[in-house]
């Protein structure tokens, strides 16, 4: 501010302040076009798109395809590992075949039923499995 009053760089200071004013137009166009991709669905349009996608054929292609679409993010696959990444929550859950392992090891060791346990599910990262 004082360099401004001076005199000193007001030519440097006023490119700046148009370089930003032009930079926030440039946002403000960016955000106008991403809101327009958004959908708004009411409660009734979910609630239908959730009934039929749990009265599904899992023989129907086309519905196997809806669910990778919707729920699966990534998979990698590799000669000896695989990694896929689930839509699940804010933060996407990763299986990995050690995941897997110590799912698997757990329902080995644990023959109770989950209302016979004493202790809270057990947790993996985001996900409740209950053993």
């Amino acid at each position: 501010m004082v360099a401004l009053e001076n005199g000193e760089n007001a030519d440097l200071i006023s490119q700046r302040i148009t370089e930003k004013r032009i930079e926030l137009n440039e946002t403000k166009k960016q955000y106008k076009k991403e809101s327009k991709k958004l959908i708004n669905l009411t409660e009734q349009q979910i609630i239908y798109f959730l009934k039929k996608l749990k009265d599904g054929n899992i023989n129907d292609i086309k519905y196997r395809k809806t669910l990778v679409n919707l729920f699966v993010n990534k998979i990698y696959v590799y000669d000896d590992e695989f990694t896929i990444t689930f839509n699940v929550g804010e933060n996407p859950l990763t299986v990995t075949r050690s995941l897997l392992k110590d799912i698997n090891s757990n329902l080995k060791n644990n023959t109770s039923s989950y209302f016979e346990q004493s202790s809270p599910p057990k947790i993996q990262g985001n996900l409740y499995f209950i053993f």
